[in-house]
């Protein structure tokens, strides 16, 4: 029989004691809006910076916050939330050459707000699995921050 971490793992999302968890559908909301608003900026660096290990680190952080995105649109759904994209959202479009490092920027400092964010509401969150992404999210971000850095440093290098 599975032991009760990887048996907690099978039953989904809705396992937990998390009397707490409407509360956090405002957070969980904002994050979403936040990771997957990003998503089209990532992309536009990517492409924007041909080939070479910091194209594939991009590709890899791209993907993972698309997965970061798919948990978090199910524990929104699970919790009778609405999922919804503002319009207006920073970083909605690909990136554009002209204000890139403006993008970047705005992409970087939501992200970093979110991420202490994450951080101040962890003690509240008690559903084992949501803890354990939103501690994956953090790593991640912590992780790649260099990445982007460096990309952005590229993109700047190879302006016309």
């Amino acid at each position: 029989y599975a032991s009760p971490p990887c048996f907690m793992h099978e039953l989904g999302p809705q396992v937990g004691d998390d009397a707490a968890a409407p509360a956090l559908l405002p957070f969980l909301q904002e994050l979403y809006e936040c990771w997957i608003t990003g998503i089209p900026t990532l992309s536009g660096l990517r492409d924007a910076v041909t080939g070479g290990e910091i194209s594939k680190a991009l590709h890899g952080i791209c993907v993972e916050d698309i997965g970061f995105c798919e948990f978090l649109r199910e524990q929104l759904l699970y919790l009778g939330s609405v999922v919804r994209v503002r319009e207006e959202s920073p970083g909605a479009s690909p990136l554009n050459p002209e204000n890139a490092q403006d993008e970047l920027r705005s992409l970087c400092e939501g992200r970093d707000r979110m991420v202490h964010r994450m951080s101040m509401e962890m003690p509240s969150v008690r559903d084992y699995r949501l803890r354990s992404e939103l501690s994956a999210m953090i790593s991640a971000h912590q992780r790649r921050t260099h990445v982007i850095a460096v990309a952005e440093a590229l993109l700047l290098l190879n302006r016309p």
